[in-house]
């Protein structure tokens, strides 16, 4: 069934214990079903049709804010920029060209999603992918989370394994990563136990990369 309804109401339903457990509802860039990618609305309405979790893209600008944005450059904006080489003044000046989007939508940035998260809607996790694959983005998200004291609720996710390395051993911060590629491969004793548990919970997500596990 697509009905969200039905779906929670069955979960309701089971009170033995399973392998399963409630799910969690994802907003890919927010409710990008009604809204542009990215931007402030399309986060709020996700918030308020009842997401758990939303994702999101950060890129570092050239003055060193964190703009939220899938593609290196603003496509789907009315002017094509590279965040990376833009500044926020330059960003901020953008409209979304989305058939969802009003006049309101523009570009948007991390410390406004934080700050109106740290207020509304309070139990809302973040995944925040990391677009820009340099170690200062990460710092600049946890400078900026921990200002609005947001750390037990974001995970870090990153396509290149280092940037998540750097995150989770610099600030012991949520990541999205099995434990078995986290481990050192050349210590096989060790891995042992966390591959033996990822097997046994299905605990994977994200990365799948058994170099750890195969040794054993």
């Amino acid at each position: 069934t697509t009905d969200y309804t039905k779906v929670m109401e069955y979960y309701e339903t089971v009170t033995t214990p399973t392998l399963s457990m409630l799910p969690l509802i994802v907003a890919h860039r927010g409710d990008i079903a009604s809204y542009p990618h990215n931007v402030m609305s399309s986060f709020i309405s996700a918030a308020k049709s009842g997401a758990n979790v939303t994702e999101l893209d950060v890129w570092l600008t050239a003055d060193d804010h964190l703009v939220l944005n899938h593609d290196a450059e603003t496509n789907g904006f009315d002017k094509k920029l590279t965040c990376t080489k833009s500044t926020r003044e330059e960003l901020k000046t953008l409209k979304s060209t989305s058939k969802y989007a009003t006049a309101a939508d523009e570009i948007a940035f991390y410390d406004e999603l934080m700050d109106y998260f740290s207020k509304n809607y309070t139990d809302m996790i973040f995944i925040v992918e990391v677009k820009d694959k340099r170690n200062e983005v990460v710092d600049k998200i946890m400078e900026i989370t921990k200002q609005y004291g947001m750390e037990d609720r974001i995970l870090i996710i990153c396509m290149t394994h280092s940037i998540v390395r750097y995150a989770y051993e610099n600030y012991g911060i949520g990541i999205q990563m099995n434990q078995s590629y986290m481990l050192n491969k050349s210590d096989v004793k060790g891995s042992l136990a966390p591959a033996c548990i990822e097997c046994a919970t299905l605990n994977t997500s994200f990365f799948t990369k058994w170099d750890a596990a195969s040794q054993v």
